[in-house]
């Protein structure tokens, strides 16, 4: 599953609302993370996507409990950062794009959860979701951090909710 996928309510977010600001259309690249460790044991593996997105991976047939860290970085030819500060992009309208997109793909995502998590330093959110797909449900949570037109998204996801939690805070320690 690509890492951008998992960020689409809050991608969406950002080019509708890009869009009404630069009146024209609102182009997102992909690029490299960057240097990242986290603590995970040799059971976990790295994959790169050809867009730079980097993923650890463990695997059932490694981990006790499958789960996977990703990492992605995008940006944006607008200020997303001022589109969040001024809640032209609001957790309510992350939230509500996420119910259209639980809506397009009959339940299978569902958004369960936005926060906003702007302050003085930094602009971004906290999103929690669910998937439902062939090996049955799994859950993301996701903290999304904007600095000018660069978005960045750190990921824990795993079958349990507290697995994802306990994934999202292994990838924030392995980001700094």
């Amino acid at each position: 599953m690509s890492l951008l996928k998992v960020f689409a309510p809050a991608a969406l977010a950002l080019l509708a609302a890009g869009c009404q600001t630069t009146n024209g259309p609102v182009n997102i690249t992909q690029e490299v993370y960057g240097n990242v460790q986290p603590a995970v044991s040799d059971n976990w593996r790295a994959v790169v996507s050809r867009g730079g997105s980097i993923a650890y991976i463990c695997p059932a047939s490694r981990c006790r409990e499958p789960g996977a860290i990703g990492y992605s970085v995008a940006r944006v030819n607008a200020d997303a950062e001022y589109l969040v500060r001024e809640k032209v992009v609001s957790s309510e309208l992350v939230q509500e794009i996420g119910d259209t997109v639980s809506d397009m793909t009959d339940g299978q995502y569902r958004q369960l959860n936005v926060r906003n998590l702007t302050n003085k330093e930094a602009a971004g959110f906290e999103t929690v979701s669910s998937y439902t797909g062939r090996k049955g449900k799994y859950y993301s949570v996701s903290r999304v951090g904007i600095n000018g037109n660069e978005v960045r998204m750190i990921t824990g996801m795993g079958k349990s909710l507290q697995t994802a939690r306990k994934n999202l805070r292994i990838g924030l320690d392995g980001a700094k």
